[in-house]
């Protein structure tokens, strides 16, 4: 479900910027966390892989505490409301007011 909400935003930034959308030079940019731009780039870390990451593996590539924290903070919250989950939510929450 979340990949498919990513992979909608990756299609529609490569309209805008082909093959290699810059998503997670936008999110960094907009948490103020650019200059950590060249780590997630060395180690091939886009928006689509950022799910998997976990505060533990963003420490051991070099993203310190505080800015590791938000980061997943921040994914986390895009992902909560994101329209893919808000529709299943609600037919979830439907199915289970029928029964």
């Amino acid at each position: 479900m979340l990949d498919d909400v990513i992979l909608l935003f990756s299609l529609i930034f490569c309209r805008f910027f082909g093959h290699e959308p810059p998503l997670m030079k936008l999110f960094l940019k907009q948490l103020g966390y650019e200059k950590y731009q060249a780590i997630f780039d060395s180690e091939k870390i886009g928006m689509l892989e950022l799910p998997f990451m976990s505060e533990e593996r963003l420490r051991v590539v070099g993203i310190p505490l505080g800015p590791r924290v938000r980061i997943l903070q921040e994914a986390a919250r895009l992902c909560k409301n994101s329209p893919q989950r808000t529709k299943t939510a609600m037919t979830s929450e439907n199915r289970a007011i029928r029964q």
